[in-house]
């Protein structure tokens, strides 16, 4: 639970801007709801049958998948590669020009030539990045998978083909599974130090071994399953990007569905499950393996674009987005001195992803073949209030935290 706020902190305007920016997670953070919204209002003027400004598929695509998502690694990177690799100078004026160039990309993300400002946002923190990397050799997987974004944002910029930014939301998968790792172990042994705290109140809710440990037991996520699932994203994104045959995209999305579900196998157990951090943890990835379940059989079975869609969005919305949106919470409160605690609010956030993961992916085939006259809203208007009311909770429920309690180091 949080505590009373600390005396002294800056209230100022000014002097909150460059405490954000001071602690670029906060600011990125904050601002990604931006982005989120920004995606999501072209559907809302479709579903409702209002001419939209921009066309409405490029524009969302390249705001879900490129800058929302160079929003996520900004603020987590600049974070926790700064904590990881014990960088201890300050970033101030990086993290300024990173978030302007962010920014400008956002507001000029209807014209292509913006596309640019976002290259030069993806290449300085690769180059951030790979600097702090040099210091500690462990974060390679992470450079790894920014090195192969800014390749294929630079497709992007130079082709306008969509299939770069198809190819991205794989490799985004590829980071969140090395994030997963990293943070799934803070999270895992979080779970188990609260059963052992809660073990004499509540005895019948554990096991035998637990309530005779001495030690609190430790969590480690599994590496070679972490690494299995990198492997088949990189050669699907790769797949993907050239345009391979559907077939080879097929079998390769079916062992990314496999390699996931690999993943979850250490996260079996109630006494992490009890958790609700955990459990938006687990959906993150199980997600996102059905919905290379569904692309498989959409590739193998015959290309349907609706039954393709559907399965992509399972991917980029129930895996990136709530993963993402996980992360934002385990990050905000961690690195603000607080416990991992879930609100109410924090609940109702994960909520709303998980009802437009399904909307958008298993309501809207449902929805064509059986009730047509839904399919707009259950296609595109619900998922996009859904995600920008869950981002929304976020900045409601974090800016106070942010402004009241200063950053800490975190874990």
């Amino acid at each position: 639970m949080t505590t009373r706020p600390p005396p002294h902190r800056p209230q100022t305007p000014a002097a909150l801007l460059r405490d954000f920016l001071a602690h670029p997670l906060r600011i990125f953070f904050l601002s990604l709801p931006l982005a989120i919204i920004a995606a999501a209002l072209p559907w809302l003027l479709t579903a409702l049958n209002l001419p939209t400004p921009v066309a409405a598929l490029p524009y969302h695509l390249y705001i879900f998948i490129d800058i929302s998502a160079a929003a996520a690694y900004g603020g987590f990177l600049l974070t926790a590669l700064i904590s990881w690799t014990d960088y201890r100078r300050p970033i101030l004026h990086i993290a300024t020009a990173l978030f302007i160039l962010w920014l400008a990309a956002l507001l000029g993300a209807a014209y292509p030539p913006s596309r640019w400002l976002l290259a030069a946002y993806w290449l300085g923190l690769l180059a951030f990045a790979a600097s702090l990397t040099w210091r500690d050799r462990r974060q390679d997987s992470l450079l790894y998978s920014l090195t192969l974004i800014n390749l294929l944002h630079l497709a992007y910029t130079l082709s306008g083909d969509p299939r770069h930014l198809h190819a991205m939301l794989h490799i985004h998968l590829i980071a969140l599974m090395v994030v997963q790792f990293r943070v799934g172990m803070v999270i895992g042994n979080e779970a188990l130090q609260e059963a052992m705290n809660d073990r004499a109140r509540h005895p019948g809710r554990y096991p035998a071994w637990l309530l005779a440990a001495t030690e609190t037991p430790r969590f480690i996520p599994n590496p070679i399953a972490k690494n299995l699932a990198g492997l088949c994203l990189s050669i699907l994104a790769l797949s993907v990007s050239l345009d391979a045959d559907p077939i080879l995209q097929g079998w390769l999305a079916l062992s990314a569905c496999g390699a996931l579900i690999a993943n979850l196998q250490a996260w079996h157990h109630r006494i992490l499950l009890r958790r609700v951090y955990v459990r938006a943890f687990y959906a993150a990835i199980l997600l996102p393996a059905l919905g290379y379940l569904g692309y498989s059989l959409a590739r193998l079975g015959g290309y349907n674009p609706l039954y393709g869609s559907a399965a992509l969005h399972a991917i980029a919305i129930g895996g990136f987005l709530l993963m993402t949106l996980n992360i934002m919470h385990i990050a905000g409160l961690r690195h603000s001195g607080q416990t991992l605690h879930y609100t109410a609010t924090s609940r109702a956030a994960f909520a709303l992803v998980i009802l437009a993961a399904l909307s958008r992916s298993l309501l809207s085939p449902l929805a064509l073949a059986h009730l047509p006259q839904a399919y707009l809203a259950v296609t595109y208007a619900l998922p996009a209030l859904s995600l920008s009311a869950a981002f929304i909770l976020y900045a409601l429920r974090y800016y106070p935290i942010f402004r009241d309690y200063p950053a800490t180091d975190g874990e």
